[in-house]
């Protein structure tokens, strides 16, 4: 049986379980070109992705694949289970090497080493509803990478009350590393998308 829930003081709010979820994109509620995922119990439209966008995704997921190397595998827009009331498709997330490659079950939070969001339009959301529940389920690293002003944003040591305790702000100029790669670098810039010159 479904588990439809209430959430809160908010009688009218109806929470959405990953149960929930599956069973109405079975029963086509959602459109089969239409992108959401579900946070925090609530099912959440996203954007179409915008060409640059999307080319900053595949850029930056390449160069995470040489930073870290076989021993994990980097997913582009796929499910992340972060509870039974969240499971977002970050742009990129980064998780332990499993040898079905995930076929049996999307990744859960202790298989997560990083996940990224490529904000263009979204700067917001990413860094306060999507940077809170990556916190609260315990994601240790969290990177936005900011399309408008071409810089990246390091979140780390989540804590389940305050948010992330560490940032770091990082320009086009500067090198990255990550937690669980941290005898390698990566510029910003080699993340960034290079718009075409004419």
């Amino acid at each position: 049986m479904i588990n439809l829930g209430k959430a809160g003081d908010d009688p009218s709010r109806l929470v959405w379980t990953r149960d929930r979820y599956y069973l109405a994109a079975r029963q086509g509620v959602f459109q089969p070109d239409e992108r959401v995922e579900l946070l925090d119990g609530e099912v959440i439209s996203k954007e179409p992705a915008h060409p640059r966008h999307s080319a900053a995704v595949y850029k930056a997921s390449r160069k995470l694949e040489a930073l870290f190397g076989s021993a994990y595998i980097v997913r582009r827009e796929a499910p992340v289970i972060l509870s039974n009331l969240s499971e977002p498709e970050p742009d990129i997330c980064v998780v332990s090497a499993r040898d079905d490659l995930y076929a049996d079950s999307h990744p859960v939070v202790s298989e997560v080493r990083l996940l990224i969001e490529v904000s263009e339009t979204t700067l917001n959301y990413d860094r306060g509803l999507k940077a809170i529940s990556y916190a609260v389920a315990g994601i240790p690293e969290y990177w936005i990478l900011d399309l408008v002003e071409e810089r990246l944003e390091l979140y780390r040591n989540p804590d389940p009350v305050i948010g992330y305790r560490v940032f770091e702000l990082l320009t086009a100029k500067d090198h990255a590393t990550a937690l669980f790669a941290p005898d390698r670098v990566v510029a910003v810039k080699d993340l960034l998308p290079k718009l075409k010159t004419v």
